[in-house]
């Protein structure tokens, strides 16, 4: 393995299809929200196989919440993800989940 192999593992351990089994959606949903989301940052290695890093786990989590059990649409939910991320960024907390964008 190289150091460039090593570092995208170390980076982005969690491969799409081991996303898409935790959260009980399909490869290409995620694949979808991957493209609506700014918020998700996948890698890719040199074969075009995409991971993500931690981080995008919890989101992921997130989007499948507000989607499946809450009944949000994706323009909602995104606005709802950037929303937490300002608030990372400002103030160091998350905006209440019952507020609704």
């Amino acid at each position: 393995m190289t150091t460039n192999e090593q570092k995208q593992e170390s980076e982005c351990p969690v491969p799409i299809t081991e996303m898409a089994e935790m959260f009980g959606v399909n490869v290409w949903t995620i694949r979808l929200w991957v493209d609506r989301f700014d918020v998700l940052k996948p890698c890719r290695n040199e074969y075009g196989e995409i991971s993500f890093p931690r981080a995008d786990v919890k989101k992921v989590e997130t989007i499948c919440r507000l989607t499946k059990k809450r009944g949000m649409t994706l323009e909602k939910v995104r606005k709802h993800l950037l929303a937490i991320e300002e608030a990372e960024a400002v103030e160091g907390e998350e905006p209440d989940e019952t507020e609704e964008l």
